[in-house]
């Protein structure tokens, strides 16, 4: 009988985030597939205690370490155990500004540094590689931490940089998203070092995670041809616009261009494009284990606030202090949790309800299913079930991309069939609310 860790490998239901490589790195590698997806390959055999072992620190699986220790937390309300939440945005300096949103993440990390709370704090940056555009960096000074800011919609693992903190004698903030959040949750419970070097787990509110080629796809939207893609910015604040209607900004080879988010196709996020199969077993939608949480209040007051509005949730007592003690550097309006739903309505029920249709599927494949965390099965309509059934065919559609963009009459025909699959997803979905 195949272990839970083994079985998550083997259906594709991982997210690439290292906990098993940093585990067992003779044995367990992170490569990246035909379709950009970081996924963990098995090198050599393990035996049970190992793959025991793995079985807890992985988040994906039903003997997952946090299963247990947070269950009460969790089921407290829709975001875990919580002090305040908040929207709101920066007003000091620039970090608004350069942020995807409010501006919130680069500025906790930042009084995190300044405070002498962390010594260093961990985020995604940029890279000059060229086999990645993004990956984990670190930061020790306000002007680095400034360089990660906005969102990035790629593939990242932690293997590497866990590595770094254990060898390291900083103390460290990170960012993560909700699973990575439980990797180091789960972690943090069997390794010591790790428990006293990361002081502080931070969290991005996370409908799904992109795999590579959705970046290549997004370039390819924007102008097609259009050389070697160098950097992408997912996000680029549009002056007068709506906050959900930014552009978005290659560089290539052949220049910088850029396109409104809303006129490529595809980028309704709740279509699932380029999503990880594992992100349709995820119920976690804010990172209910991390000590704070950002994402976007996507409620009618702020939508029109062309800068952006973060969506804060607070879960320890050091972050609520920085927060109520910066005065008049920030913006602060309190939230009831009917907010904290209707802002993310659309990933709570996907992932909560979804689960259940998914796991359905699953079964039938292969036999098992993914232990939910949260939401008991309850009925489901006939055309929500349906709904949910077309957003996993929408992901397989992404894994037909790398063949599609070969031509360009290729590359029209594949936009042409997200517009099809975009129509029907619109119809079931206003239909089915």
């Amino acid at each position: 009988m195949l272990s839970d860790f083994k079985k998550v490998v083997k259906e594709n239901i991982c997210s690439g985030c290292g906990a098993c490589s940093f585990i067992e790195p003779q044995a367990i590698t992170i490569n990246k597939n035909k379709h950009g997806q970081l996924i963990p390959v098995i090198q050599t055999d393990l035996s049970k205690n190992k793959l025991q072992l793995l079985d807890k620190v992985c988040p994906f699986s039903s003997s997952s370490l946090d299963r247990k220790s947070n269950a009460k937390n969790e089921k407290k309300d829709i975001v875990g155990s919580y002090i305040e939440a908040y929207a709101g945005h920066v007003i000091e300096s620039d970090f608004r500004v350069k942020g995807s949103s409010g501006g919130f993440g680069s500025w906790i990390f930042n009084e995190l540094l300044i405070t002498g709370i962390v010594e260093a704090v961990i985020h995604v940056k940029e890279t000059n590689k060229k086999d990645k555009l993004f990956e984990y960096s670190i930061s020790k000074s306000p002007s680095e931490i400034r360089e990660g800011a906005s969102s990035k919609y790629y593939p990242i693992s932690l293997d590497e940089v866990l590595k770094f903190i254990k060898e390291s004698d900083l103390t460290f903030a990170i960012m993560a998203v909700p699973c990575f959040v439980r990797a180091i949750r789960n972690l943090q419970q069997i390794d010591k070092t790790l428990a006293s070097k990361i002081k502080i787990v931070g969290s991005i509110y996370c409908g799904h995670l992109k795999t590579e080629n959705y970046s290549y796809y997004i370039a390819d939207s924007i102008k097609y041809n259009h050389g070697d893609l160098h950097k992408i910015n997912f996000r680029l604040k549009a002056k007068d616009k709506l906050s959900s209607n930014y552009k978005t900004e290659i560089t290539t080879s052949k220049g910088t261009f850029s396109a409104f988010r809303q006129s490529i196709k595809g980028t309704n996020w709740g279509l699932g494009l380029f999503k990880y199969k594992s992100c349709d077993f995820c119920e976690d939608v804010s990172g209910d284990l991390a000590d704070f949480s950002v994402g976007d209040a996507w409620l009618p007051k702020y939508e029109a606030d062309d800068l952006g509005t973060n969506l804060i949730v607070i879960r320890n007592p050091i972050i609520y202090k920085i927060l109520t003690s910066a005065g008049d550097r920030i913006r602060l309006d309190k939230l009831s949790e009917k907010d904290l739903f209707t802002s993310q309505a659309g990933g709570y029920r996907h992932k909560r309800e979804g689960i259940h249709v998914r796991n359905k599927l699953l079964q039938l494949k292969s036999g098992f299913k993914i232990k939910p965390h949260y939401q008991k099965e309850t009925s489901i309509g006939l055309l929500r079930t349906i709904l949910y059934i077309l957003r996993v065919v929408i992901r397989n559609y992404s894994n037909i991309y790398p063949y599609a963009r070969k031509t360009k009459i290729g590359f029209r025909l594949y936009e042409y069939g997200i517009s099809m699959f975009s129509k029907i997803h619109g119809f079931l979905t206003k239909a089915s609310n």
